[in-house]
């Protein structure tokens, strides 16, 4: 089970990004033929963002396998942390919204999930969506937690992309981490229209939450 944990968490950061890194790299190889020095520096941009992202990533998993018990953390300190990691250079293009009646406190292993989901939608509508704005909700709605993630971008079609067998958005990863928490992930999305990313998992009774 350790094995296969540390293998989801190379494949939905470290992995994906040095993937995703060489895909920019060989368009900054392109650009360079046209001599377009705007473009390239865009690129060059997101290119140190992305390495920025997958070093804080790094230096996470090691302090997570070198850690021992770690206390229980509020939902909403690391969704704000996870917003923070990825605007960069002051960009305020996610926003995250707290519906929930007060600070809900989550044992590590379980937030990690959460996290990790949230991370890949919002890396996900960065990259994909042609979106200028993403919105986070955190929610509770009778026994159970939830978190979206929506966005007004070109969206896409779940059918095609689960019929295909590909992995281009992450979306088997996140509907992996969603059973760890005994939770459920939907996906609402169709071309032209946006993606909403909900995860929802159940409320636990000794998650402890202050008004």
């Amino acid at each position: 089970e350790e094995r296969q944990r540390i293998a989801a968490e190379v494949h939905a950061g470290r992995a994906q990004t040095l993937s995703y890194l060489g895909l920019r790299t060989d368009d900054a190889r392109d650009v360079l033929e046209n001599l377009d020095a705007p473009q390239i520096a865009e690129i060059l941009a997101d290119i140190r963002a992305s390495l920025v992202r997958a070093s804080h990533e790094v230096r996470q998993s090691i302090s997570s396998l070198q850690s021992d018990a770690v206390p229980p953390i509020a939902l909403q300190t690391a969704l704000v942390q996870v917003v923070e990691d990825n605007c960069v250079d002051g960009d305020r293009s996610i926003l995250l919204f707290d519906e929930l009646d007060g600070s809900v406190e989550m044992e590590h292993d379980e937030l990690e999930q959460v996290v990790r989901v949230v991370q890949e939608a919002i890396v996900n509508a960065q990259r994909h969506a042609y979106t200028d704005e993403i919105r986070v909700y955190m929610a509770q709605g009778g026994r159970d937690m939830q978190v979206r993630v929506e966005d007004d971008g070109q969206g896409f079609d779940p059918i095609a992309i689960a019929s295909s067998g590909g992995d281009h958005f992450g979306l088997n990863l996140m509907q992996v981490r969603a059973a760890r928490i005994s939770g459920r992930l939907t996906i609402d999305s169709q071309p032209g229209s946006g993606t909403r990313i909900i995860l929802t998992w159940p409320d636990r009774p000794d998650n402890r939450t202050t008004e």
